[in-house]
């Protein structure tokens, strides 16, 4: 009688599993991240979504990456979840020097900072930008 029960549960159990997998619900599907893009339509510059920073980062989800074109931006960012932001110098040495500034996404944030990360947020990534006064 109790090999009978653990056959049962075993084939309830393989079944239930089995059911899971076959149904989706054994794994949760990874959302995927959306690039928003951010500047004014150009060769270089397709098809933006929006024309501010700010914008982007109000519009993105976690795990977002925001592509900000080459422009100046003349605002400050204040960035409230885990984001990418790849400027248009994103994985460029910055100790070459600035070579042409009309190639590069410059952030003036007036008297303010260029990228605040609020409190409690993590995982964000800051790659090819110029920030000045």
């Amino acid at each position: 009688m109790a090999s009978t029960r653990s056959v049962v549960k075993y084939l309830l159990s393989t079944g239930t599993v089995a059911l899971m997998w076959a149904t989706g619900l054994a794994a949760p599907a990874s959302a995927t991240q959306a690039v928003i893009v951010v500047g004014t339509q150009s060769p270089t510059c397709s098809n933006p979504q929006f024309s501010t920073i700010q914008a982007a980062v109000t519009a993105a989800t976690a795990g977002d990456t925001i592509r900000v074109c080459a422009g100046t931006y003349n605002e400050a960012v204040t960035v409230t979840k885990s984001l990418v932001f790849r400027g248009a110098k994103a994985g460029v040495d910055a100790r070459g020097g600035r070579t042409n500034p009309a190639q590069e996404s410059i952030v003036q944030p007036g008297a303010s900072t260029g990228f605040t990360v609020a409190s409690g947020v993590s995982d964000v990534t800051i790659d090819g930008f110029t920030i000045q006064n």
